[in-house]
Protein backbone atom coordinates (compact mmCIF):
# COMPACT_ATOMS: atom_id res chain seq x y z
CA UNK A 1 0.00 0.00 0.00
CA UNK A 2 1.38 3.00 -1.26
CA UNK A 3 1.10 6.24 1.82
CA UNK A 4 0.40 9.58 0.19
CA UNK A 5 0.48 13.26 2.12
CA UNK A 6 -2.26 15.36 1.92
CA UNK A 7 -0.51 17.18 -1.03
CA UNK A 8 -0.23 14.15 -2.68
CA UNK A 9 3.74 13.50 -2.29
CA UNK A 10 4.82 10.04 -1.09
CA UNK A 11 5.61 9.48 2.51
CA UNK A 12 8.25 7.00 2.63
CA UNK A 13 8.62 4.42 5.82
CA UNK A 14 11.65 6.61 7.13
CA UNK A 15 9.32 9.46 7.78
CA UNK A 16 7.25 8.81 9.99
CA UNK A 17 7.91 9.11 13.89
CA UNK A 18 7.94 6.21 15.86
CA UNK A 19 6.81 7.21 19.38
CA UNK A 20 7.52 4.67 22.13
CA UNK A 21 4.11 2.98 23.95
CA UNK A 22 2.88 5.11 27.47
CA UNK A 23 3.62 3.84 30.16
CA UNK A 24 -0.29 2.65 30.74
CA UNK A 25 -0.65 1.53 27.49
CA UNK A 26 -1.13 -2.55 26.80
CA UNK A 27 1.92 -3.46 24.99
CA UNK A 28 3.26 -7.20 24.90
CA UNK A 29 5.79 -6.21 27.54
CA UNK A 30 3.00 -5.38 30.44
CA UNK A 31 0.28 -7.58 29.36
CA UNK A 32 -0.34 -8.87 32.68
CA UNK A 33 -3.01 -6.73 34.13
CA UNK A 34 -1.56 -5.23 37.48
CA UNK A 35 -2.39 -2.06 39.66
CA UNK A 36 -2.70 0.90 37.47
CA UNK A 37 -3.04 3.48 39.91
CA UNK A 38 -1.03 7.01 40.08
CA UNK A 39 -1.12 6.28 44.07
CA UNK A 40 0.46 3.10 45.51
CA UNK A 41 -1.19 -0.02 46.07
CA UNK A 42 -1.60 0.83 49.92
CA UNK A 43 -2.81 4.29 49.37
CA UNK A 44 -5.51 2.89 47.14
CA UNK A 45 -6.38 0.26 49.45
CA UNK A 46 -7.02 2.99 52.48
CA UNK A 47 -8.94 5.35 50.04
CA UNK A 48 -10.77 2.64 49.09
CA UNK A 49 -11.53 1.65 52.14
CA UNK A 50 -12.35 5.00 53.24
CA UNK A 51 -14.79 5.49 50.86
CA UNK A 52 -17.16 1.92 51.41
CA UNK A 53 -16.88 1.95 55.14
CA UNK A 54 -18.32 5.43 55.20
CA UNK A 55 -21.57 4.10 56.46
CA UNK A 56 -24.51 6.32 58.26
CA UNK A 57 -25.40 6.42 61.55
CA UNK A 58 -28.39 4.53 62.47
CA UNK A 59 -31.64 6.47 61.37
CA UNK A 60 -29.93 8.36 58.84
CA UNK A 61 -30.39 9.06 55.28
CA UNK A 62 -27.44 6.36 53.61
CA UNK A 63 -25.75 8.96 51.75
CA UNK A 64 -23.70 6.52 48.85
CA UNK A 65 -24.32 3.06 47.04
CA UNK A 66 -21.80 0.95 49.80
CA UNK A 67 -24.19 2.13 52.29
CA UNK A 68 -27.14 1.61 50.28
CA UNK A 69 -25.87 -2.10 49.12
CA UNK A 70 -24.36 -2.51 52.34
CA UNK A 71 -20.95 -3.44 50.86
CA UNK A 72 -17.99 -4.69 52.74
CA UNK A 73 -14.27 -4.01 51.94
CA UNK A 74 -12.79 -7.62 51.41
CA UNK A 75 -9.08 -6.52 49.63
CA UNK A 76 -7.60 -4.58 47.03
CA UNK A 77 -4.70 -6.53 46.11
CA UNK A 78 -1.50 -5.84 44.69
CA UNK A 79 -2.39 -7.13 41.36
CA UNK A 80 -4.89 -4.14 41.17
CA UNK A 81 -7.94 -6.28 42.17
CA UNK A 82 -10.58 -4.69 44.07
CA UNK A 83 -12.83 -7.56 45.94
CA UNK A 84 -16.02 -6.47 47.32
CA UNK A 85 -18.60 -8.73 49.43
CA UNK A 86 -22.35 -7.60 48.98
CA UNK A 87 -25.34 -8.91 50.96
CA UNK A 88 -28.48 -10.57 48.88
CA UNK A 89 -31.37 -8.42 50.46
CA UNK A 90 -35.51 -9.01 49.65
CA UNK A 91 -35.60 -5.62 48.54
CA UNK A 92 -33.45 -6.41 45.50
CA UNK A 93 -35.17 -9.64 44.47
CA UNK A 94 -38.30 -9.57 41.87
CA UNK A 95 -41.51 -11.68 42.48
CA UNK A 96 -39.85 -14.79 41.50
CA UNK A 97 -37.42 -14.62 44.73
CA UNK A 98 -34.67 -13.57 42.03
CA UNK A 99 -32.17 -10.79 42.17
CA UNK A 100 -33.31 -7.72 39.70
CA UNK A 101 -30.55 -7.79 36.84
CA UNK A 102 -30.69 -3.99 37.27
CA UNK A 103 -29.30 -4.70 41.08
CA UNK A 104 -26.54 -6.42 40.09
CA UNK A 105 -25.49 -3.79 37.71
CA UNK A 106 -26.22 -1.30 40.12
CA UNK A 107 -23.81 -3.59 42.54
CA UNK A 108 -21.27 -3.38 39.46
CA UNK A 109 -21.38 0.40 38.87
CA UNK A 110 -20.93 0.97 43.02
CA UNK A 111 -17.58 -0.87 42.82
CA UNK A 112 -16.29 0.82 39.59
CA UNK A 113 -16.74 4.28 41.15
CA UNK A 114 -14.49 4.26 44.29
CA UNK A 115 -11.92 2.03 42.16
CA UNK A 116 -11.93 5.20 39.32
CA UNK A 117 -11.53 7.61 42.39
CA UNK A 118 -8.74 6.57 44.12
CA UNK A 119 -7.27 5.15 40.41
CA UNK A 120 -7.40 8.50 39.21
CA UNK A 121 -5.77 10.22 42.61
CA UNK A 122 -8.74 10.68 44.97
CA UNK A 123 -10.35 12.41 41.32
CA UNK A 124 -14.39 11.30 41.14
CA UNK A 125 -15.21 9.40 37.92
CA UNK A 126 -18.33 8.73 36.60
CA UNK A 127 -19.64 5.60 34.52
CA UNK A 128 -19.92 7.12 30.60
CA UNK A 129 -20.88 3.53 29.72
CA UNK A 130 -21.34 -0.11 30.74
CA UNK A 131 -22.36 -3.57 29.28
CA UNK A 132 -23.36 -6.24 31.42
CA UNK A 133 -23.68 -10.00 30.87
CA UNK A 134 -26.27 -12.08 33.07
CA UNK A 135 -25.01 -15.67 33.65
CA UNK A 136 -26.57 -17.14 36.51
CA UNK A 137 -29.83 -16.35 38.16
CA UNK A 138 -29.04 -15.59 41.93
CA UNK A 139 -31.74 -16.73 44.31
CA UNK A 140 -32.71 -14.76 47.59
CA UNK A 141 -32.09 -17.28 49.27
CA UNK A 142 -28.05 -17.00 48.31
CA UNK A 143 -26.54 -14.92 50.93
CA UNK A 144 -24.14 -13.00 49.06
CA UNK A 145 -22.33 -11.84 46.33
CA UNK A 146 -18.73 -11.11 45.42
CA UNK A 147 -17.24 -8.40 43.10
CA UNK A 148 -13.86 -8.78 41.87
CA UNK A 149 -13.16 -5.59 39.91
CA UNK A 150 -9.99 -4.30 38.05
CA UNK A 151 -8.74 -1.87 35.86
CA UNK A 152 -8.19 -3.45 31.93
CA UNK A 153 -6.73 -0.17 30.76
CA UNK A 154 -6.25 3.28 32.29
CA UNK A 155 -5.54 6.25 30.30
CA UNK A 156 -4.83 10.30 31.08
CA UNK A 157 -9.02 10.73 31.37
CA UNK A 158 -10.69 7.29 30.93
CA UNK A 159 -10.53 4.03 32.66
CA UNK A 160 -11.60 0.41 31.17
CA UNK A 161 -12.77 -1.95 34.07
CA UNK A 162 -14.80 -5.15 34.62
CA UNK A 163 -16.59 -6.42 37.42
CA UNK A 164 -17.55 -10.07 38.23
CA UNK A 165 -20.14 -11.03 40.53
CA UNK A 166 -19.61 -14.93 41.72
CA UNK A 167 -22.06 -16.69 44.42
CA UNK A 168 -20.70 -18.40 47.70
CA UNK A 169 -19.77 -21.38 45.35
CA UNK A 170 -17.97 -19.23 43.13
CA UNK A 171 -20.24 -19.62 40.14
CA UNK A 172 -19.77 -16.27 37.70
CA UNK A 173 -23.71 -15.15 37.71
CA UNK A 174 -22.48 -11.95 35.75
CA UNK A 175 -20.00 -10.07 34.23
CA UNK A 176 -19.48 -6.36 33.72
CA UNK A 177 -17.35 -3.83 31.68
CA UNK A 178 -17.41 -0.04 31.79
CA UNK A 179 -15.59 3.04 30.83
CA UNK A 180 -15.00 5.67 33.51
CA UNK A 181 -14.22 9.15 32.84
CA UNK A 182 -12.15 11.37 35.40
CA UNK A 183 -14.32 14.52 36.20
CA UNK A 184 -11.89 17.80 35.69
CA UNK A 185 -11.45 19.81 38.60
Amino acid sequence: MKLEAFNGSPVMSSDIEKKEALPYARTPENEEYGHKGELSVEETKEVIREIISDRAAPGDTPRGDFQVLMGDFIDYTDDGELIVKYPVKEWQCNGLDVMQGGVMGYIADATFGPLGYAIFSRTPAVTIDMTTNFLRGVNITVAYLIAKTRVLTKGRNIAHMECKLYNPEGKLVMHATANMMKISK
